[in-house]
């Protein structure tokens, strides 16, 4: 018997934590993503948050998970609206 590993991918939805609604979504694959690799997928995450966005809780990211064939279940990261924390006066 020989064991063919599949190309897998992740689908990771950015979710705005205030409203409980998708805000951007994205799938992560990419070399070495096949069925029954497991794969830390953290950085695709952070490149790929939407702008003028913030994370929530990066402590609440997936880690190294076990990829699967076939459909899975989103990864649901909150974000929150980005906040200037400039006030008139301060230095850049």
């Amino acid at each position: 018997v020989t064991y063919t590993a599949q190309a897998a991918s992740q689908k990771v939805i950015y979710i705005a934590a205030a409203r409980a609604e998708e805000v951007s979504s994205f799938t992560a694959n990419g070399e070495g993503y096949v069925t029954d690799a497991s794969v830390d997928f953290d950085d695709q995450i952070r490149t790929n948050k939407p702008e003028n966005y913030d994370f929530v809780d990066e402590s609440e990211f997936p880690g190294s998970q076990k990829l699967t064939a076939g459909e899975t279940t989103p990864v649901r990261i909150l974000v929150k609206t980005h906040k200037d924390t400039n006030h008139d006066g301060d230095k850049n």
